[in-house]
Parts: C-alpha cells; structure tokens; sequence
C-alpha cells in the first residue's frame, strides 16, 4: 500500500484565503530554556490550508461538521486529472468515467501553484454545469485543490452554495500534485469540534491492497 499525503504543511508564511490571518505557533515554554516542558499554543484559522467545509459556511441554518457521522470523511475515492484544462467542465469532465458514490478529488492546474507565497485569482475553478454534473453522480464528498472552487471573479460562490445546498462537505487546498489518478482511499478527519463551519484535516490517499 502507498499512502499520499495530501495536506499542505502548516506555517506562518503558507498560502491563505486573502484576508484571512495566518496561522501562528507560539512556544509557551521549552526545555532548552530550562522548563520542565516544551509546550506551545497554535493560533490557527478554520479555512486555513487544507480543511474541509461543511454546508454551515455558505447556507444559513446548514449543517456543521458535527452533524456528519465519522464515515462521512473517508472511503472509496477517485483523482480525476482535469490539470490540462482551464477550468473544470462539464465537457472536461465528460472525458472521464466518474464513478457514483465516491469522494471525488478534482486535480486541476492549482495543484502547480499551491505553495505559492500569492494567492492567485486566475485560479481553476468548477463552473456551474460542472457542478451538476458531479452532483448527479452522489459522491460522498468534493476534494479540489486551492481555496475557492468558484471562480474569483464571481461575487455569488454559486458553486459552493450548490454544494452545500446537496449537503456536500467539500475538502479545499487538497495538494493533489503526487497521487495518481483513479481510484483510491480517502481520509479526511477533521477535529472533533461542535458546531463549526470548517476544520482542518490531515488528508491521505491509499492506494494498493
């Protein structure tokens, strides 16, 4: 079996949503300086990096993290490679046979672009045609590779708001760089937080017996 990380690593310095603060590691005490115990405090935003959202973030009175059973954030998955086009189609995803009821990971061109110091607006989005196209095939969640799977230039994230309208959790900032295409196994925990509209996971991809 092949594990694949497909988190990105936390930092001060990483890629985050504009406007947005970094995260932040502050040693409280350390050994080094004579205390008894290293210990540090860890600042860190819900969307920051790689982190699922639940349908609460865009739709008012939506389900939050804790109303989705553990199940929910693993199980049979597909890397869909869409990085040779512009943006995620329907006519892109035609291209593939996509299995129903999976956790579908969209590998699009962001995956080049992710440890980037810039937030790039000119990212690879799922337009609207796309996301029925995907929705009609049940998956159990949306795995996609930068911050926003709307366009940036569209004020109304019609996309997300689609999704969350599906109950969809969708999993952002997924590096998808290194795991091959086709079918897998996805983790994807977040903390075990009540009531919140995002957490960050250490995601994974298994492939192999």
């Amino acid at each position: 079996m092949t594990v694949y990380d497909l988190s990105l690593r936390v930092h001060a310095g990483m890629l985050v949503y504009p406007g947005d603060p970094p995260p932040a590691i502050t040693r409280t005490s350390s050994i080094d300086q004579g205390a008894a115990l290293t210990t540090s405090v860890l600042t860190l935003p819900a969307h920051a990096g790689t982190h699922v959202d639940a349908p609460s973030h865009f739709l008012a009175g939506g389900r939050t993290l804790s109303d989705y059973p553990p199940d929910a954030f693993f199980g049979p998955a597909m890397v869909v490679d869409l990085a040779r086009h512009a943006h995620v189609s329907a006519a892109a995803l035609a291209e593939h046979e996509l299995p129903a009821g999976r956790h579908l990971l969209l590998r699009t061109r962001n995956s080049a672009h992710l440890s980037a110091a810039g937030y790039d607006r000119d990212h690879a989005c799922i337009e609207p045609a796309a996301a029925e196209v995907l929705i009609a095939h049940r998956p159990l969640s949306i795995g996609f590779d930068y911050y926003s799977v709307d366009s940036s230039a569209g004020l109304g994230l019609v996309v997300h708001r689609r999704l969350a309208q599906e109950g969809l959790l969708a999993y952002v900032c997924l590096d998808l760089s290194a795991v091959p295409a086709g079918e897998c196994t996805f983790f994807g925990f977040p903390l075990r937080l009540d009531g919140v509209e995002a957490s960050p996971v250490r995601a994974l991809a298994l492939r192999g017996d």
